[in-house]
């Protein structure tokens, strides 16, 4: 006869499932003791793998709060004077630099020189990302980056309006014509992709 489950209102690690004693056994009750001890314990190892997985999933390439400003600090510091459109631009070319993953986003953003409004921060031993955030969050267009950046996290992108771009500048240097493939005109900046 097996033992009837109930299950606890909150799986946890010290008490995922519970059991409640059948109200008549066949089996002696030693080996009912027995049994029902190494399935508490199974399904006790079960709940802590679990647990141990879902915690390692969830702290495994999350995108910080801190994060998601600094990269919302980047689209208001490089485009807002170019309207939504330039910052979401700027959001698709951190992206395609990323290869789709917006985990490897502050990677991105915090490489040395990959950014001009960061250029003196990402160029330092301990980059200091707080006088760039302070200026950022004082325009008018902080909580528009940050929403941006926060659907972008979540997966919600969308269409990319550069065209796959890669680099972006007002003035695009002779080597990047001669060199990279142009995909757009946003604004006043002018998009490129590295082929």
């Amino acid at each position: 006869m097996g033992l009837p489950l109930v299950r606890s209102s909150k799986c946890s690690v010290a008490r995922c499932l519970q059991y409640e004693e059948p109200a008549h056994s066949n089996l002696n009750e030693k080996t009912d003791t027995m049994i029902t001890s190494l399935i508490q314990f199974r399904i006790k190892t079960l709940c802590l793998l679990a647990a141990i997985m879902f915690t390692a999933s969830a702290l495994h390439g999350a995108v910080s709060s801190y994060e998601r400003q600094i990269i919302a600090s980047v689209l208001v510091l490089e485009a807002a004077n170019q309207g939504e459109d330039g910052m979401l631009a700027v959001l698709h070319v951190i992206n395609n630099r990323a290869q789709g993953n917006p985990e490897r986003a502050i990677n991105v953003v915090a490489r040395r020189k990959a950014f001009s409004c960061l250029n003196s921060i990402t160029s330092q031993k301990h980059p200091d990302y707080g006088p760039a955030l302070r200026r950022a969050m004082q325009d008018r267009t902080w909580s528009w980056a940050l929403s941006v950046v926060d659907a972008y996290v979540a997966g919600n992108l969308g269409e990319d309006i550069t065209g796959g771009a890669t680099h972006y500048c007002i003035l695009p240097p002779k080597s990047w014509r001669e060199q990279m493939r142009y995909t757009a005109h946003i604004g006043k900046h002018h998009f490129f992709q590295e082929i």
